[in-house]
Formats: C-alpha cells, sequence, structure tokens
C-alpha cells in the first residue's frame, strides 16, 4: 500500500534559480540562514523564495545577487520561471 501512496504523490519541480542559488551558496561557503541574517530578514523567507514555495522579490533577489556576488538580471530570469 505504501506504494501506491508514494507514487500518487508528484515529482517535486527543481527550479534552475533553485539549483544556482544553491551552488553559489556552496562555493561562497554560505547558506540561506546567514543570507537571511545579512539582508536583515527572517531566514525562511528567502528559503521559502529559492525553494519555489513563494515568488522571488526584487528586493530579495538585489540582496542574493550583491551577497553571492551573481548577475541580478540573470537571477531575476531563472527566478521568473517559479509558479508557487
Amino acid at each position: 500500500m505504501a506504494r501506491i501512496i508514494l507514487s500518487a504523490l508528484p515529482e517535486p519541480k527543481v527550479y534552475g534559480f533553485s539549483k544556482h542559488i544553491g551552488a553559489l551558496c556552496v562555493t561562497r561557503d554560505t547558506n540561506v540562514h546567514k543570507l537571511g541574517v545579512k539582508l536583515g530578514i527572517d531566514p525562511m523567507e528567502p528559503l521559502r523564495m529559492i525553494n519555489g514555495r513563494a515568488m522571488p522579490t526584487k528586493a530579495v533577489i538585489a540582496g542574493l545577487a550583491k551577497e553571492l556576488n551573481s548577475d541580478r538580471s540573470y537571477l531575476t530570469k531563472l527566478a521568473a520561471e517559479i509558479k508557487p
């Protein structure tokens, strides 16, 4: 019976935005909680955005671009595919 339940669950979508931010965090030796503190917001807010549960805001994209030394326009393009 467990197979039926597991097979009924939809495959989680992995967004390019999530992969890119994750890769940048690894190479910059940081994490979402540290970024939240640097951005002056609750760390759960950017985490929800990075995981695709909420639409990333312009302010968070700008902050992530600055803190992770990434291109803001590229992050904006990647974030546009997120449809929570």
